[in-house]
């Protein structure tokens, strides 16, 4: 079996671990639009950090339980290397979260237009790229196309790199021995993974918007390069840890 095809399965592996958090959290995103449809669109913003609680213990169980918690024995027999586990688990995580924010931001815009919350002082206002989106006068000078496929991979980009971080915290702080782990091992794996999350974060920010033009074909491509550079340094970094002595049960050929 070749390695395309394993990674493959074992993304649809993973995607079944995390599926009915996922959709359940799309469910009660529905479930919220249509409260704000009758409440307002600020009444059913009640339901987001449920949303969120969900779509965090579908991470906790791909990420944690699966590889280290009740499910990891069986994991530990399956005949995958560590590096189609990261992978797999990485995509399918992206691939969760993504789904997520698109039902969300979709509900909450559908929520805002049909609850009138979005009109001319209204309380709930498009984010800046939407906004742009709207605006003929704006897209002038741009390539729609363009726009919104630079606004898809930089999103991409990003959501890969920080679930790859996340990985790779969990990972390392399973991988030490078991006198050094404790609350504040926990604590600096948890710091770890924030100050690298915001770090690189206002890099790219600030590399996007050096030109101080919108959307400049360079300084955007930069900033998905660094987002991509840096999923690559942390995947190897975490197959790395997967591989170390008290790992070794991960190493199945």
């Amino acid at each position: 079996m070749n390695s395309t095809s394993t990674i493959d399965k074992y993304i649809k592996l993973s995607w079944q671990i995390v599926q009915n958090d996922v959709v359940l959290a799309c469910g009660l995103t529905v479930i919220m639009m249509v409260m704000g449809a009758g409440v307002g669109i600020i009444g059913s913003l009640l339901l987001l950090p449920v949303g969120f609680l969900l779509l965090f213990n579908a991470a906790r169980k791909l990420f944690y339980t699966s590889l280290y918690g009740q499910g990891a024995t069986m994991y530990q027999t399956l005949p995958v290397k560590p590096e189609e586990i990261v992978l797999g688990k990485v995509f399918a995580m992206t691939a969760a979260d993504m789904l997520y924010m698109v039902v969300m931001v979709a509900c909450l815009f559908a929520a805002a237009l049909l609850s009138g919350d979005y009109t001319q002082g209204g309380a709930f206002e498009l984010p800046q790229f939407v906004a742009n989106l709207a605006d003929l006068e704006y897209l002038s000078g741009f390539d729609v196309p363009y726009v919104i496929a630079v606004g898809i991979a930089g999103y991409v980009a990003s959501e890969f790199r920080f679930w790859m971080l996340v990985l790779f915290g969990i990972v390392w702080y399973n991988s030490l021995s078991q006198s050094a782990k404790g609350g504040l091992t926990k604590l600096a794996a948890v710091a770890i993974v924030a100050g690298v999350q915001i770090g690189l974060g206002y890099i790219v920010r600030m590399i996007t918007e050096i030109s101080g033009e919108p959307y400049w074909l360079p300084a955007e491509s930069a900033g998905i390069l660094l987002d991509v550079i840096a999923a690559v340094v942390l995947y190897k970094l975490t197959v790395k840890r997967m591989k170390c002595s008290d790992n070794a049960g991960w190493e199945v050929a």
